[in-house]
């Protein structure tokens, strides 16, 4: 079904904050997706696999800063924390290259990436085994195959900081996209969890609009 990118940023944030993300993290993750489909790189099918195996226990909420690679503190890096850190990072100018370690489908970096250089002359460039993603301002240059694209494994890491780029395709698109049903419908199980579900106490509280509302 056609979906909304609006719509996808805002479900993308329910769903990461139903697996326990914090609100601020929330929000990151579903401005990194819509960004992935504006660039028509998907990501909410990387989403689910991430929040399921974060559910799983198979990601590490830490990271671990060690001889210039970060590492995650057990398991596989959650991109979803690692990425606004990553932009953070490479904003502050500290270091024009970072490498990470056991990166859980680090395709999700490059939608914080997106927009993070959005507007700017400067661009970056993610890769992993077999991928090469060069990202600069609404344009993306992308070298692998999908395959590797969409791995749930990225062994080694680098983002660098490189020279504005030229001749790249213009790939930003707006409106609707299409998202499979299937995905959707397990997108909106975690977004769910965000949801207080009504008792006779929360009703006795005042809790909801009642029976008066006059907004």
């Amino acid at each position: 079904m056609f979906r909304s990118l609006n719509e996808i940023e805002q479900t993308v944030r329910k769903a990461a904050r139903g697996r326990g993300l914090p609100w601020g993290i929330a929000d990151e993750a579903g401005k990194a997706v819509r960004c992935l489909h504006q660039m028509e790189l998907g990501g909410i099918g990387q989403l689910i696999r991430m929040l399921d195996q974060s559910d799983a226990g198979g990601v590490s909420l830490r990271l671990v800063h060690g001889g210039g690679t970060w590492t995650p503190k057990s398991g596989k890096l959650d991109p979803l924390l690692a990425g606004p850190s990553l932009c953070d990072f490479m904003d502050a100018r500290v270091s024009s290259r970072v490498e990470m370690e056991q990166v859980a489908c680090p395709l999700l970096l490059a939608g914080f990436l997106v927009n993070a250089v959005s507007g700017r002359r400067d661009a970056m460039r993610l890769s992993w085994s077999g991928v090469s993603l060069e990202i600069s301002s609404g344009q993306i240059g992308i070298h692998g195959s999908d395959q590797e694209l969409e791995t749930g494994l990225g062994d080694h890491v680098v983002c660098e900081r490189i020279a504005g780029l030229d001749g790249l395709p213009a790939s930003a698109r707006s409106g609707q996209v299409w998202v499979e049903d299937a995905a959707w419908a397990r997108l909106e199980q975690y977004a769910r969890r965000t949801y207080v579900e009504a008792t006779e106490a929360s009703r006795n509280a005042g809790a909801g609009a009642g029976l008066l509302d006059n907004d």
